[in-house]
Parts: structure tokens; C-alpha cells; sequence
């Protein structure tokens, strides 16, 4: 391979790192937003559960669990995308670097299959699910709650 080659093989590297680590940093920014938002529908759905489930707000609290669910559902979906996106560029990556001596992810990689190692998607995808089951069991408890009334 020439020099030049090598350079261009060099730039493409670091531009696919840096691009990689944009696409963490917009999964984490993704992450925050709906942890903010589920938090907001909990805690309006716990205020109003706290002054006394009155019935005009039974409606908003189920409309807003619904709205949660299904924001929850979109979420996790943006996990495994990001996940997926994230993958095909460490593919690349791990591509790129192969005809060096020195690699950085190749054996980052390996290290961590060798390992107990539990792939940050795994955990991140329990947070919507645990929001989600949050949302259902308020929507339920309104369900209840107004067919009783």
C-alpha cells in the first residue's frame, strides 16, 4: 500500500472514531431526554395520585401513560438503533485498522469477549421496559379506578 493510501486509510480512521464517538454522545443526549420525560409523566401522574385520584384528572393521567408507553416503546427502539449504528462503525473501524501492527479495537474487543462483559445496550435496554411497566401498572390503576367510580 502507498504512502498516500496509507494516509487516506489513517484520516478515514479518525474520522470514523470521531463519528463514533458523536453517535455515543447523541445516544447518551437520548437517553437524558427520556428519562426526563418519563420522570415529568411519573411525577405529574404521582401528584395527582397523591391528591386524592380525583376523577376529572383519572383521564389526563391515563391519555399521559399512554403518551409515556409510547414514548417509552420509541425509546427502546432508538437503543437498538443506535446500538446497530454504533456496531457498523466499530466494524468499520476494526476493518480499517486491521493491516496495522498497532490496533486499538480490535483487541479492545477481543479483551472483552474474554471477559463477563455486558454490552451497555443490554442494561440501557431496561430502563424504557422498567418506565414502561411503570406507565402500565398507573394506566391500569386508572382503568381501575374510574370503572369503579
Amino acid at each position: 500500500m502507498s504512502e498516500h493510501d496509507e494516509n487516506i486509510r489513517l484520516e478515514l480512521f479518525k474520522l470514523g472514531a470521531e463519528l463514533a464517538d458523536r453517535t455515543s454522545a447523541r445516544r447518551l443526549a437520548v437517553n437524558e431526554f427520556f428519562v426526563t420525560v418519563n420522570g415529568a409523566f411519573a411525577g405529574v401522574s404521582g401528584a395527582i395520585a397523591a391528591s386524592g385520584w380525583k376523577e376529572a384528572a383519572l383521564g389526563w393521567v391515563f391519555a399521559s401513560s399512554f403518551a409515556a408507553i409510547l414514548s417509552s416503546a420509541l425509546w427502546f427502539l432508538l437503543i437498538l438503533g443506535y446500538r446497530n449504528l454504533n456496531a457498523a462503525k466499530y466494524d468499520v473501524l476494526t476493518c480499517l485498522e486491521k493491516p496495522w501492527t498497532n490496533q486499538l479495537f480490535t483487541p479492545e474487543w477481543k479483551k472483552l469477549q474474554e471477559s463477563k462483559y455486558r454490552r451497555l445496550t443490554s442494561v440501557e435496554r431496561a430502563l424504557p421496559i422498567i418506565f414502561m411497566l411503570l406507565h402500565i401498572a398507573v394506566a391500569v390503576a386508572c382503568g381501575i379506578k374510574l370503572y369503579t367510580s
